[in-house]
């Protein structure tokens, strides 16, 4: 099992551009992410099983990238960020309780990573001995350095809708890729001719799947 970063498997961060993109009609959409791991892949994890840790950051990468990205860090400290917290999450992975909060959980540990890098450069600044007192104040993390409640929500309901979106048939999926996570977005006229069919079965066929997601998301008590 890996203990370093240079054979940390899997550990390098999604795309930004795919990490920010949303849309608000698709149901859950707000900062980004991919929820994928259910109870028997933590479980494929814990048992050191082959290729399921891997799968696990292919899941979840966008998650935490997304979360410690709210921090505002600089492209370097995001990457040590999002490091930290794929090790943080593989040690701690075995003390998880309640599968069913997986998501908040990783966003709690995501941030609390990102949090760390804030405070590791004020300490860094004070050692080289800046003495200018509303510098200092305006590098330090706030007191409380909680996540808002409303950040929390977004991240949680992006990796819903990834899910969701997963669950689809394969040319929905393909369908509400195209429409929700290009980046630049596509016209409609594009994807008509990527998915070679008639422009005006477009919104019939993204009405159709949309209904299937809020299905996906009804099932599981979770708000679309």
């Amino acid at each position: 099992m890996p203990t370093d970063r240079a054979s940390f498997p899997g550990s390098d961060r999604p795309d930004r551009a795919e990490s920010d993109r949303a849309d608000p009609e698709c149901p859950g959409t707000g900062t980004g992410g991919r929820q994928g791991p259910d109870r028997e892949l933590v479980d494929r994890c814990l048992d050191h099983e082959p290729g399921a840790w891997e799968e696990f950051l292919r899941s979840y990468g966008r998650l935490i990238y997304s979360t410690t990205n709210k921090a505002g860090l600089g492209p370097e400290e995001q990457e040590d960020a999002f490091q930290s917290s794929v090790m943080a999450i593989y040690r701690q992975l075995p003390k998880l309780r309640d599968r069913e909060k997986i998501v908040s959980w990783i966003v709690g540990i995501a941030w609390r990573q990102a949090v760390n890098r804030i405070r590791l450069r004020s300490r860094e600044i004070r050692m080289e001995e800046v003495e200018d007192s509303v510098l200092r104040g305006s590098l330090d993390p706030p007191a409380d350095s909680a996540l808002p409640d409303e950040d929390r929500v977004a991240l949680e309901r992006a990796q819903h809708a990834m899910e969701a979106l997963d669950s689809l048939p394969g040319r929905c999926r393909r369908l509400l890729t195209l429409m929700f996570y290009e980046h630049p977005p596509l016209d409609y006229a594009e994807i008509a001719r990527r998915e070679g069919v008639p422009i005006g079965s477009l919104g019939p066929t993204r009405a159709r799947c949309l209904r299937k997601m809020r299905g996906f998301f009804r099932e599981r008590g979770w708000t679309a």
